[in-house]
């Protein structure tokens, strides 16, 4: 998927948030949707930021940034991602009630 096209998507979906927070919730000040879709995007890039130049140097000192973002993502959504030794995702596990708290 090209850059401009992803661009696109990602401001089709803001934008979709903010008609349906005032045109269809009558909300005026309220920015959950669009501000919540807002911060999903950013991070989704921010990923891929890092992902992309740990593929330019895996020794570099974005890898401790990655590892962090991905304990504290598991943590919140409440799932356990497993990948490979490419880096490819391999597995998606629930954790368990007591994992979670640890």
């Amino acid at each position: 998927m090209g850059t401009l096209t992803k661009i696109k998507q990602e401001f089709i979906i803001i934008a979709l948030c903010h008609l349906l927070e005032h045109a269809v919730m009558g909300a005026g000040s309220i920015t959950l949707l669009s501000g919540g879709a807002t911060v999903l995007i950013c991070l989704t890039e921010l990923w891929s930021i890092i992902e992309n130049l740990n593929t330019l140097d895996p020794t570099g000192p974005w890898k401790i940034l990655k590892k962090y973002l991905k304990k504290k993502g598991e943590d919140y959504v409440g799932i356990e991602l497993e990948f490979d030794e490419d880096g490819k995702l391999d597995n998606v596990r629930t954790k368990k009630r007591e994992d979670a708290d640890k």
